[in-house]
């Protein structure tokens, strides 16, 4: 027989998960909720109180031992563990992040044999306010602005309980962190709004963000956790910035060490393809991580990517050299990076209207001072103030 119930415990109001059951004429519930229920937390956050689950048989009796499996029905949150044992008071707890939908959620609970469900509503940050994963690990100053800010490989923190990756790249992106920081401090005394800020605060060789997950955090279980609260925090902003503007803007901030000092902006194009001419770059519209924005930009895909008014001239314009961009369309044999996981995963390529762009930095000039970050924070965000001013 098929249990589905709706049964809350009141917030904050956990019930003794050992204390005796009154059997009521029937016999008692199979599984109910007894904490957890009702609850609500700024969206991307864990509810206060993890929800518990009681297994009973129909006189009373806890049940250890059963297997319990959690999932989101609704509101796009996630848990920590979606499988998890009653202990031998017959209850199993979870760990329940909302997601960024700001209306009821529910978190389903399902055994061999029965199913429950319980609710909870995720309410909107407050801009200004700062939010962390688990550990500090993981940064999210919350925004009003149509800009979001990620700095997946400037973080410094080195936990022992996170093994060292053994592949992929390990390089820490020198000062991005500050950099990024400096940006969103910039575009709030320029327009009065912040822009959503997600950092990693761990070292690239306990986590790298911008891969996708098993590359990431090859299978360790806090850095898994990390990547996750990284990804949410994300879709969390892209929510609230496509919920107010009609196109946003992502800039994912990283470093390079590339023999020509120079900004490198990756749209996921190719150096082949940027090689090509407008009108073959001008069919690739499907591809770009701004292919929203691509629609309906001045000059097609061709002009938002090296036209008169892309970011590359509009940086070129203010003394900071750019690829591609009119003096220079395409990288052509020196190296440059085209974009990566997170542009692909939250730009508009599949989808949506936040448009996103790997922004690659030259160390030189723009991140080895403070004085030089905070003067190309300047000239970045006025760029951007007039790139998202070209388009309705």
């Amino acid at each position: 027989m098929l249990l589905f119930g709706l049964l809350a415990a009141a917030c904050g109001a956990q019930a003794d998960p050992v204390a005796p059951i009154v059997v009521t004429p029937g016999g008692a519930p199979p599984m109910i909720a007894i904490a957890g229920s009702g609850q609500s937390a700024p969206a991307g956050t864990a509810v206060a109180i993890p929800p518990r689950f009681l297994l009973s048989e129909r006189d009373g009796t806890p049940r250890p031992g059963i297997q319990v499996r959690f999932s989101v029905a609704a509101g796009g949150g996630w848990v920590v563990d979606s499988l998890v044992t009653t202990g031998l008071d017959g209850t199993a707890a979870v760990e329940w992040v909302l997601g960024a939908a700001l209306a009821p959620q529910r978190l389903r609970a399902i055994t061999s044999e029965y199913i429950t469900e319980i609710t909870a509503v995720a309410t909107a940050p407050t801009p200004g306010t700062t939010l962390f994963g688990k550990n500090d690990y993981v940064e999210y100053v919350v925004g009003d602005a149509p800009v979001i800010l990620s700095a997946p490989h400037g973080g410094s923190l080195t936990p022992a309980e996170i093994p060292d990756r053994t592949g992929g790249t390990q390089v820490r992106d020198t000062a991005t962190e500050e950099l990024a920081r400096s940006i969103a401090a910039q575009y709030f005394v320029t327009t009065g709004r912040r822009p959503h800020l997600i950092i990693s605060r761990l070292h690239r060789k306990k986590l790298d963000p911008n891969r996708e997950v098993v590359e990431a955090a090859e299978g360790q279980p806090a850095a898994i956790r990390a990547w996750r609260e990284y990804q949410h925090f994300l879709e969390v902003a892209h929510a609230a910035v496509s919920g107010s503007s009609a196109h946003g803007l992502l800039l994912d901030v990283h470093g390079h060490g590339h023999p020509i000092a120079r900004l490198e902006w990756g749209y996921l194009f190719t150096s082949t393809q940027l090689s090509g001419t407008d009108i073959a770059l001008n069919g690739l519209s499907t591809q770009t991580s701004m292919r929203m924005l691509s629609t309906v930009f001045p000059g097609s895909v061709a002009g938002l990517v090296r036209g008169p008014q892309s970011l590359g001239a509009l940086l070129e314009a203010r003394g900071y050299p750019s690829v591609p961009s009119p003096t220079a369309p395409a990288p052509g044999t020196e190296p440059y990076f085209s974009g990566g996981y997170l542009v692909e995963r939250h730009g508009s390529r599949d989808g949506g209207t936040v448009n996103a762009v790997q922004l690659e930095t030259n160390f030189p000039g723009i991140r080895d001072s403070e004085s030089n970050r905070a003067r190309f924070a300047v000239a970045l965000v006025d760029a951007i103030t007039v790139f998202l001013g070209l388009t309705p």
